[in-house]
This record gives structure tokens, C-alpha cells and sequence, in this order.
């Protein structure tokens, strides 16, 4: 590695590690090892393979595991990291590099060094993913429910949400870094504490949120049997936000369903064509398709909720030029804030 000739100034021999054949297959498949000689002290890089990992308690099994194999320092080297696998590492003496950036190498007595500026977060870390939007909305709406500043178990929520462990545990890790909750473990058992409670929360985290819509199928082309075949949308967009507020609805309407249960649906969508839009049971619509399931936060009366609307208007330049949106957006949340939307079903 260049870097480390760079910056240590010191000599760096590599070399295949036979001690590779004793560990089981799956670790081969998630790492790449090589036995490497810094000057004249000799450690084991260990290669991580998921750019997007989440240092937890199992990668240091792994690390031991190798460490007892081969009975050197074991060096975990990465194209990436975040702050909190940083800090997690450094907090467990872990050995790391961060190609061309960073290094944390305790065992030659160096402590962590930076070339470039500190990477609390990659250029999309600063964002919510798809998943913890849907945790963060979860956690307001049952706030507003409870009406209190309650506390969350995450394998509860969890089911709730049908998220798989690792996925709640990637959405929990996002809204900590972003010091939206705090989290606190109990053995196995983790809980989500937010920080601020409903609007105060909601305040927050606005600048974090992303646009849930992953694509507009045919737009203002398609023609859907709206009764007949299209159980699983909700209304979204602009005929969404007049069902909340006293903005006039638009010609077309809009809809939104989850992406997966629209590729496992079992619509036959090839009769839907420009001559079915003669018949009377046929409407023009713009079908959205969402980045996760709008159907596992409230349901106002088959309309998508206030939250996830908001978002859904998120860097859309034309909405922010249009005051009637604005405008809406602005009393739909202060009738949802106020408790006046009592509609929701959760």
C-alpha cells in the first residue's frame, strides 16, 4: 500500500496467509487475507469486502478468530467507513486503514491519523435511507398516538415493520448517527430513545429526509380498473394533499405503492393500454412507486400518510415555486400536529 510507504516511511512486505485454509468458507466469502510486514513486525490484513458493513459484536468473533489462528495484530482495512464504525473500532483497539485516508495502527503506537478531511459521513450518510425514514415515521406517528414521550424496543418494532434484524439494525445505527435517537443496550435487546417528541422531532429531522418515490411508471399515460384491480395503492401527490387540506384536486390522480408489491403483483397491466381509456371504469392516473412499504404506517382512509406525503415533495424545484402546495403542506401539519387527523388506523 502506497499510503502506508507515504505516510510511515516505513518498508511493507505482502504475502499470501496460508493460516486462510483453518477458517470456515463464509469468512472467506465476506474477507481476503494477507499476511503483511511492517519494517520488520508482522500482522494480518483482513479485507472487508461489504463496503457497507456495521461493525458489531460478530466482525469481532471474526477478528478473534483470525488473531487466534495466526497469533498476530489483525488490521481491518476498508474502502470506507463511517463515524460510528470509527469510533466503535477505535473503542475496541481495533487496528484499521482506510485506503488513502486514514489509519488507527495502536500496536506500532500510532495513533489515529488523517490526510483529508475528517469523513464523519459519505456524501450520502447525511441523509435518511429508505428504511429508517420508515423507523423515524413509525416512532412520530406512535408518539402522537400515545400522546407521551415513550420509549421503543427495536425487535418490536421491528416486527412491526417487517424488517429483518440486520435492516433494523442498519435504519437504528442511521438515526443515531444522525443524532436523531439515542440507543441503549441491554444484553440483546436494544432501545430507541428519541430525542424530541413528535413535531419537535419531526423539526429536526426534516433536512434529513429523502424522496420515497423511486420512479413514475408511464406517467399521465397509464390507465388503471381502480376498484377492480388496484387494491394495494394509497392516493399520493397533490390528490393526496387535497384530501387533507383545501387544496383543489388534480385532473389525474395520483397513486403510490410499494415497488416490490407492485413487480409481485398479480395485475395483467398489457390490456391497459390508450383504447381502454374509452371505457367508463378507466381513469388516467400517475402511478408512483415507493422505496418502502407506505402501508406499514397509518392508513387515512387508503390515502398515504402526512409524513411520507411531505417527503414525497422533498427537492421537487417546481413544488417549491408553487404557494398552493406550500401552503397545504403547511395545514396538513398543523391539523396533524394539533390531533385533528384522528383518522389514522395503526
Amino acid at each position: 500500500m502506497d499510503f502506508l510507504k507515504k505516510t510511515l516511511n516505513i518498508r511493507t512486505e505482502y504475502s499470501e496467509w496460508g493460516g486462510k485454509k483453518y477458517l470456515p468458507y463464509f469468512m472467506l466469502k465476506c474477507y481476503e487475507f494477507e499476511e503483511v510486514c511492517l519494517d520488520d513486525y508482522k500482522t494480518i490484513f483482513m479485507y472487508i469486502k461489504d463496503s457497507n458493513f456495521e461493525f458489531d459484536n460478530k466482525i469481532l468473533k471474526h477478528i478473534e478468530q483470525v488473531h487466534n489462528i495466526s497469533n498476530l495484530p489483525v488490521v481491518m482495512v476498508l474502502s470506507k467507513t463511517t463515524y460510528r464504525n470509527r469510533q466503535m473500532m477505535i473503542k475496541h483497539k481495533i487496528p484499521f486503514i482506510v485506503r488513502d485516508k486514514q489509519l488507527y495502527l495502536p500496536f506500532l503506537g500510532i495513533v489515529l491519523q488523517e490526510r483529508f478531511n475528517s469523513i464523519v459521513f459519505d456524501k450520502d450518510k447525511d441523509i435518511l435511507t429508505p428504511t429508517a425514514q420508515l423507523l423515524l415515521f413509525h416512532i412520530i406517528y406512535n408518539q402522537i398516538k400515545n400522546n407521551e414521550f415513550n420509549d421503543f424496543l427495536s425487535v418490536d418494532v421491528a416486527k412491526k415493520l417487517d424488517l429483518s434484524p440486520m435492516t433494523m439494525s442498519r435504519a437504528v445505527n442511521r438515526l443515531s448517527d444522525l443524532q436523531l435517537i439515542n440507543v441503549k443496550r441491554d444484553g440483546v435487546k436494544i432501545l430507541i430513545i428519541p430525542k424530541e417528541r413528535t413535531e419537535a422531532l419531526f423539526d429536526i429531522s426534516k433536512s434529513y429526509f429523502i424522496n420515497p418515490i423511486k420512479e413514475v411508471v408511464r406517467k399521465t399515460v397509464f390507465a388503471i380498473a381502480i376498484d377492480a384491480e388496484f387494491k394495494l395503492a394509497c392516493l399520493s401527490g397533490e390528490t393526496a394533499l387535497s384530501f387533507f387540506s383545501m387544496l383543489n384536486a388534480p385532473t389525474t390522480k395520483n397513486y403510490a405503492i410499494y415497488y416490490k408489491e407492485f413487480s409481485k403483483s398479480h395485475i395483467d397491466w398489457s390490456y391497459l393500454d390508450e383504447e381502454n381509456l374509452k371505457s367508463d371504469n378507466m381513469v388516467l392516473c400517475n402511478l408512483e412507486l415507493w422505496k418502502y412499504n407506505l402501508r406499514k404506517l397509518p392508513q387515512f382512509y387508503n390515502v398515504v400518510d402526512p409524513l411520507s406525503l411531505y417527503a414525497s415533495f422533498v427537492n421537487n424545484k417546481d413544488i417549491e415555486k408553487d404557494e398552493r402546495v406550500q401552503y397545504a403542506l403547511d395545514e396538513m401539519l398543523k391539523k396533524l400536529w394539533n390531533g385533528e387527523l384522528n383518522s389514522v388506523q395503526y
